[in-house]
């Protein structure tokens, strides 16, 4: 697919050309989160068994890590469901509404499931900000 492609100036919501460009923006975007994962230390295999205190002093020093692979987790897992969209044909359609989610959030946020205004439901409903 060519470079100059903006979703944007495509008159067809969810064409076969949009769809392939949202495929290789979530692909680009899984081997980027796999390859930061492969060069992550493994800060999680200590070379003795630790008792409770050392357990524990670890856990403190490695918690940013290990937040950081938890979310990556989750964005990787976004990623499948997102992919799997695409091939079922739902993918860029609000899965409460069945309205289009839009270009714009699908652009800034690729794994969105919920319109902006379903996502607002949400949160009003459970008194959190979840997502842009």
């Amino acid at each position: 697919m060519a470079d100059t492609y903006l979703p944007f100036q495509d008159p067809v919501y969810m064409s076969e050309t949009m769809l392939s460009y949202f495929r290789q923006k979530l692909i680009t975007w899984k081997k980027e989160l796999q390859q930061h994962s492969q060069r992550s230390s493994p800060l999680t295999t200590p070379m003795y068994e630790p008792d409770s205190v050392a357990r524990g002093m670890i856990e403190q020093l490695c918690y940013p890590e290990f937040s950081v692979q938890e979310y990556e987790g989750e964005c990787l897992h976004e990623i499948d469901k997102a992919l799997e969209r695409i091939d079922e044909g739902t993918f860029g359609y609000c899965e409460n509404t069945g309205e289009p989610i839009g270009i714009k959030r699908l652009e800034a946020y690729p794994t969105a499931r919920l319109s902006r205004s379903a996502q607002e439901a949400l949160e009003k409903h459970r008194g959190t900000h979840l997502h842009p």
